[in-house]
């Protein structure tokens, strides 16, 4: 929609309200915890690394186990006359190795022949990757490790079960990565495992009253896209195709509906909720304005604005850390307008959010809930069909609103991304003749390539832009197509899983590992760009790959 009256909400508060499990957890989201991270990462370096940083990556600093006795005991230490020549010496005495809170546990449900298939249909090739994959879960499978003696305590979150980490420094349960990880633990028939990862989360809109990004309580400042209510919804079909009540105990429904409705509430209220020409839609908007304490390092090299740290957490919020999608200038962090984005994919999670609300509702004989959030779904599907839609192109769009108020032009080079067909995926039909239009702008879009789907159409050195393909978007862009595409949406739906099948296949015979991305462009090459070395394990390429198996009859 063109030229839409426009108006955000009040901005969000300058801080979110941190709020840790027990005394044997430390934030560095406020007070001495941030004093601490300047002192490390911006005082005196007598042992800096080749990029004069005292650590390679900033996320390893965080997740060091603190073994003083207390944060204000280590401040003190480093402030003292002695440690401008001895802080290496001081930090390695106050705190553990990056990592050492948690330990590798057995998932409860695996079997060295879980990823085996039912039939013999699958050729070599087939057979061996979903072995190959099915054996990575107990590397991934992690639980804490308090650190004794006495020690101050851990970033990591209490839960109430093992969790399943994306792999190498994502050492903790990462919110939307979940939901693709649980699609290959049903692949994998380990039943007790997914529901333990959706319950983890659960538990924490209990705690927390919605999911952060991770289990660390450096990320309690912001979420990820909400994909809880799809986990729960899962593991429900689940139960019911398997015709195994087993998998879900007694009360798990009952005790799943009033939490989804608590996160429905954190995400449709206050300073995520924008209205355009008298409709409401969504935005991301992280509720902090400090540097990231896991990127303490890059955010402070960007800006020191409140204001932008705040615009940068919100890109980390959004999941694509970081695109050209959210910059005015795609080589500048601190031009990040992403607060005033109405994303696509975002408003199509909660309308999928409010569905699967309205399906527990109605497995509970709970028909007041039900039909309440069966008319929010169909309401919020018609906003995005009318604000988001743009005709000329044939697919939707995000809408950037202006500073002042008013919605702002972006350039069409700008809006081309995998996202913008999230809202092919729904259960109710879409206006005549869209879909057909959607498909075939998505077939000419330039995303289809040899490798799977391309995030964007630019090139611009993030790791969520060209030429990077990344398993969510390969498996919710999919899962589309063949919700609404038709036959012509399915078979594109079966050519992207397809060509991003042989990809990981080819990548993981040249490097004997599975990947958290992909070149789209050269088939056999891992991605690139972001914040961090690529990573390898890798939880949500896992999953997806195991579910695209599961789906397809020929895949490589």
């Amino acid at each position: 929609m063109r030229g839409a009256e426009a108006s955000a909400s009040a901005s969000a508060a300058d801080s979110a309200a941190v709020v840790v499990d027990n005394d044997n957890n430390i934030s560095y989201l406020s007070g001495l915890g941030l004093d601490l991270l300047d002192l490390v990462h911006a005082g005196p370096k007598t042992a800096a690394t080749k990029r004069g940083r005292r650590f390679e990556d900033t996320k390893d600093f965080v997740d060091m186990p603190l073994l003083a006795s207390s944060l204000g005991e280590v401040v003190d230490r480093l402030r003292s006359p002695s440690a401008s020549t001895g802080a290496e010496a001081v930090l390695a005495s106050c705190f553990g190795p990056p990592g050492s809170d948690l330990e590798s546990a057995a998932p409860d449900d695996w079997s060295p022949a879980g990823g085996d298939p039912d039939d013999d249909d699958d050729d070599n090739d087939v057979l061996l990757l979903r072995r190959h994959i099915h054996g990575c879960w107990p590397a991934l499978c992690k639980r804490p490790l308090h650190p004794g003696g006495g020690g101050g305590g851990t970033t990591v979150l209490a839960l109430p079960h093992k969790m399943f980490v994306p792999g190498s420094r994502f050492r903790e349960q990462y919110y939307w990565d979940s939901y693709f990880v649980l699609q290959g633990l049903l692949a994998s028939r380990m039943g007790t495992s997914a529901l333990q990862l959706t319950e983890n989360l659960l538990h924490c809109v209990e705690r927390y009253g919605f999911v952060p990004n991770g289990t660390r309580t450096y990320y309690l400042g912001r979420s990820q896209p909400p994909l809880l209510s799809e986990m729960v919804a899962d593991l429900y079909r689940w139960s019911l195709d398997n015709e195994d009540d087993s998998v879900l105990p007694a009360g798990f429904l009952d005790g799943a509906l009033p939490l989804l409705v608590r996160e429905h509430e954190y995400w449709t209220k206050g300073d995520h909720l924008v209205r355009v020409g008298g409709r409401e839609l969504l935005r991301y908007n992280a509720g902090t304005t400090c540097p990231r304490p896991e990127s303490y390092v890059e955010d402070r090299e960007a800006t020191s604005s409140p204001g932008v740290y705040r615009e940068i957490a919100t890109m980390a919020e959004s999941g694509w850390d970081f695109s050209g999608r959210w910059l005015r200038d795609s080589k500048d962090l601190s031009t990040s307008r992403a607060t005033r984005v109405v994303p696509v994919d975002l408003n199509t999670i909660v309308a999928r959010m409010e569905a699967n609300v309205s399906l527990v509702a109605g497995a509970l004989g709970r028909e007041d809930v039900r039909r309440e959030y069966e008319l929010l779904s169909g309401r919020r599907f018609d906003s995005i069909d009318e604000v988001l839609w743009d005709e000329g192109s044939g697919q939707w769009k995000d809408l950037v609103l202006g500073e002042e108020e008013e919605e702002e032009e972006v350039p069409r080079r700008c809006t081309t991304y995998a996202s913008n067909w999230l809202p092919l995926w729904r259960d109710r039909g879409l206006p005549p003749g869209r879909a057909e239009a959607a498909v075939a702008s998505l077939e000419a879009s330039g995303l289809v390539l040899p490798g799977g789907l391309a995030t964007s159409v630019q090139r611009t050195g993030h790791q969520w832009d060209y030429p990077n393909a990344w398993a969510p978007l390969q498996y919710l862009v999919h899962e589309g197509l063949t919700s609404s595409g038709g036959s012509r949406g399915r078979d594109l739906a079966s050519k992207i899983a397809k060509n991003f099948l042989r990809n990981v296949h080819a990548t993981l015979a040249s490097t004997g590992q599975m990947h958290e991305k992909y070149d789209a462009e050269i088939p056999g090459q891992y991605g690139g760009g972001g914040e961090y070395i690529p990573q390898t394990g890798f939880g949500w390429t896992n999953g997806v790959v195991l579910s695209f198996l599961c789906k397809h009859e020929t895949m490589l």
